[in-house]
């Protein structure tokens, strides 16, 4: 037997103890609009890996000296996720977790059929998610669970909406209950973006547009759509193939930096590495890695690697933020609202605090705190108070805040 075929079981012979402590990592979690792990904010920074064609155990991975290699090139590129389209062995996300990296592991189905025709292939896929995320359970190598992608809109409209939705809904839950502590999410494309998935923790999408002004029009549109949830592109990218290679890298280079501009949770390219193994078939004819197939990096792979390696905020000057708090007997709530503006991680704003005719020790809380204060003798109302700060704004954008409800901390 090659040592291909036995270091990828290796690592599943690690002690009990060392099994134990793969759980002692704290899982990413959500907290507004971005993801953290512990109190360090978590950037997806990712490449799509495979699928490949099947290796000799049977996975649709590489070999274990392949994927070690993969993973080197993609740590010197400050990729820190990987996204696959199978359920990977243990023994490759034991890699990644020593590496400090983590998975999104779809869970695959027969999306493009008819699922919800008959209860018989209704419990199919309740089974192969189920068995797909109780084999990575609790590894802390899974960043999150995506328990399907992409249904084509013929299926949506045949089934309907709603009830996809809700078969969506049910998949996540029995994900969440094979692994409690791990995020879910469902991939979603354009031509079905209709549908309601509030109950995923990430909002994730797919989006291939190759003009600027109408990828950051959708990206504006999809964040709208994404609402509370953090937004994660999971899918972009361009063929070197057909555009050239430094035609891709010039697109991957604005489409990064509008990703970041657009408040994104992350963005994973499409994909790592050419070709592409899909429905028991090598794709040849698609070049959309940031390396070619025998892993050597085309220019797309340094421009990554400029990104991913950069601050989570981009490079360009951010507009200056200017914020009124306006307020009236609201010492119950308003030092929770200034606390989560003190906290805000963005680099250039300000607050305008306007007590209006307050009665109670509202005026005592706002004394407290380093931030612009304007104080009405008389209760003039909440656009008196707020007209009142925007005359101090300076500001390029402008938001309000009622010092009534806390504010929400990004």
């Amino acid at each position: 037997m090659t040592k291909d075929l036995l270091e990828p079981s290796k690592p599943e012979t690690t002690s009990a103890c060392d099994r134990a402590s793969r759980t002692q990592v704290t899982p990413v979690s959500v907290r507004g609009k971005f993801l953290y792990q512990g109190d360090e904010k978590f950037f997806v920074r990712g490449a799509t890996y495979g699928a490949f064609p099947p290796n000799a155990a049977g996975d649709q991975f590489p070999g274990y000296r392949e994927a070690v290699r993969d993973f080197t090139l993609m740590q010197n590129a400050g990729i820190n996720t990987i996204l696959t389209y199978t359920v990977p062995p243990i023994w490759l996300l034991d890699e990644l977790h020593t590496r400090g990296m983590k998975a999104v592991v779809t869970t695959p189905w027969m999306e493009y059929a008819c699922f919800l025709q008959t209860a018989r292939q209704r419990d199919q896929v309740y089974h192969e998610v189920r068995d797909g995320v109780a084999r990575c359970q609790r590894h802390p190598g899974v960043l999150m669970y995506c328990i399907g992608k992409e249904i084509p809109p013929p299926i949506v409209r045949w089934h309907g909406a709603r009830k996809v939705e809700r078969f969506l809904s049910e998949l996540c839950d029995i994900a969440r209950q094979q692994d409690p502590d791990r995020l879910v999410t469902y991939t979603n494309f354009p031509t079905t973006e209709y549908l309601e998935l509030g109950f995923v923790d990430v909002f994730t999408f797919n989006v291939y547009l190759h003009r600027r002004d109408q990828f950051c029009a959708y990206l504006s549109r999809l964040q709208h759509l994404a609402g509370e949830l953090p937004f994660v592109l999971t899918e972009f990218g361009q063929c070197s193939f057909r555009y050239g290679r430094e035609g891709q890298a010039h697109f991957i280079d604005w489409q990064l930096e509008e990703a970041f501009d657009h408040g994104l949770a992350g963005a994973v390219v499409f994909g790592w590495t050419d070709p592409f193994y899909q429905d028991n078939c090598l794709v040849e004819e698609w070049g959309f890695g940031l390396v070619d197939r025998d892993r050597r990096p085309k220019p797309s792979y340094a421009v990554a690697r400029r990104h991913f390696q950069s601050s989570q905020l981009p490079r360009r000057a951010w507009p200056r933020i200017s914020v009124v708090v306006a307020f009236r007997n609201a010492e119950r709530t308003l030092e929770d609202c200034l606390d989560s503006l003190l906290e805000l991680d963005y680099p250039d704003y300000e607050v305008i605090m306007v007590n209006d005719g307050s009665t109670d020790r509202s005026a005592e809380i706002m004394e407290r705190y380093p931030f612009i204060g304007l104080t009405h003798k008389k209760n003039l109302g909440i656009s008196a108070g707020r007209n009142a700060g925007g005359v101090h704004l300076p500001g390029t954008r402008r938001g309000r805040c009622g010092g009534t409800k806390p504010g929400s901390a990004g």
